[in-house]
């Protein structure tokens, strides 16, 4: 067990896509990778972040399940996709969602908004076209909420 321990990256780096409309990022070929995922969505030029979510196995199952909600929503809704640069656990997938749900209080995100529960402290490198999420974040200013 100490061993997984001092194997886990202190610092996660995650590649952001250019925001794609939401209905074509499921007839890509990047539907079918794995990674975190903004949804957003533009109304008079102003994006408002709606989702923070991870997909584990793919985007395309992930981003089918928000269909049911998504039309609530007015604006044009884009996906931004975000890969880890290092390769990562299922674990630090749901660490990396749940930091920037709390940093960013999508509107429809509903867990995570308050606390979480990590067991290292990260800091999360946001890179690319990363929209409404901070450029750092370190975990250890979330122990205190």
């Amino acid at each position: 067990m100490l061993r997984k321990i001092l194997d886990i990256p202190k610092s996660v780096e995650i590649e952001w896509s250019y925001p794609k409309p939401f209905f074509d990022v499921l007839k890509s070929e990047s539907a079918f990778d794995w990674g975190i995922y903004q949804i957003t969505t533009k109304i008079d030029s102003k994006d408002e972040l709606l989702y923070i979510g991870k997909a584990w196995k793919d985007f395309y199952q992930r981003l089918n399940d928000h269909k049911k909600w998504i039309h609530k929503y007015d604006g044009d809704k884009y996906i931004r996709l975000g890969y880890s640069l290092t390769k990562i656990t299922e674990i630090q997938l749901l660490n990396i969602e749940n930091a920037l749900i709390l940093e960013t209080q999508p509107v429809h995100n509903q867990k995570s908004k308050n606390s979480y529960t990590i067991e290292h402290d990260y800091t999360i490198k946001n890179t690319g076209f990363r929209g409404l999420v901070p450029k750092n974040l370190s975990t250890k200013k979330h122990q205190y909420y």
